[in-house]
């Protein structure tokens, strides 16, 4: 699959290269380490922005973490998720386990 990078031809007529950017691999990994502490502390908005930062075509959309959201009612980027009504739920098993 390319996505929006510049295309050239092979040898072969079948084979394309596409040239596209990409990350030193120490900055890589600098990025990959805040992600994953951001992971840890739960803080999907710098979360979002590492990946605005490092992403070329990261689309900011508003954060739906249900999780995330009671902790953060405030924030301006947050949109709004209705909870699953109870009727809309289909059990997997037939029979309830007895309990």
């Amino acid at each position: 699959m390319l996505f929006r990078s510049r295309v050239s031809g092979t040898g072969h007529p079948m084979i394309m290269r596409a040239e596209e950017k990409f990350l030193p691999l120490s900055n890589l990994l600098v990025c990959l380490e805040q992600i994953h502490q951001a992971c840890v502390d739960g803080d999907c908005q710098t979360i979002k922005n590492l990946l605005s930062e490092v992403v070329g075509d990261f689309s900011d959309q508003p954060i739906n973490d249900v999780v995330w959201r009671r902790g953060h009612p405030s924030s301006s980027d947050v949109k709004e998720v209705a909870e699953p009504e109870r009727s809309n739920i289909t059990p997997m098993l037939r029979k309830q386990p007895k309990t």
